[in-house]
C-alpha cells in the first residue's frame, strides 16, 4: 500500500490509513490533475505570447508509467503538447544563437521563465486544490455507501 501522509489534516490522514491502494488512486487522481492544472493556469498567463502556439500547448499529463505504479505513486504534469511546445524548454531557460551546433555563436536569447515562477507562485494553492477534491470524492463515497 501507498504511504501517503497529509499534514495538518487528521481527518484525511486517518483515511488514508485504512484505505486500499486502489482507494487512494481513486482518491488522488482528480485531485492530483486539478493541481497541476492550477500551475498550467498560471503559466499560461505568464508565458510569452508570439503566436500564441505555446500557450495553447500547455496542458497536465497523467504520469501512469509501470515503475511509478508499482511504487504507488500519482503523477500529473504541467507540460506541452507537440509539436507547438517543442521549444518552451528555449524560451524558459534561454539559449545561444548558431547556424550548426559548432558554428560559431552569432547571439543568444535571454530565459522568460514562466513555468518555475507559475510553480512557485502556486504550491500553497496546489495543496489546497488535492485537499479539496480528496474531500469531494470522500464525501461522494460515504453518500453513495448511504444511498
Amino acid at each position: 500500500m501507498a504511504e501517503l501522509k497529509v499534514e495538518g489534516v487528521r481527518e484525511l490522514d486517518e483515511w488514508f490509513k485504512t484505505a486500499t491502494p486502489k482507494l487512494e488512486r481513486q482518491a488522488l487522481r482528480p485531485g492530483v490533475r486539478r493541481g497541476a492544472r492550477v500551475i498550467v493556469t498560471a503559466a499560461k498567463r505568464r508565458v510569452p505570447v508570439l503566436t500564441g502556439g505555446l500557450k495553447r500547448s500547455l496542458t497536465v499529463k497523467m504520469d501512469a508509467t509501470e515503475a511509478r505504479r508499482k511504487a504507488g505513486e500519482i503523477t500529473a504534469l504541467a507540460t506541452f503538447r507537440r509539436p507547438q511546445g517543442n521549444h518552451a524548454h528555449l524560451v524558459e531557460r534561454g539559449h545561444d544563437i548558431k547556424t550548426t551546433t559548432d558554428g560559431p555563436k552569432l547571439g543568444s536569447v535571454a530565459p522568460r521563465p514562466f513555468m518555475r515562477p507559475a510553480r512557485e507562485e502556486k504550491k500553497h494553492a496546489v495543496r489546497g486544490e488535492v485537499e479539496k477534491k480528496v474531500r469531494e470524492w470522500i464525501k461522494k463515497q460515504k453518500a453513495k455507501a448511504r444511498a
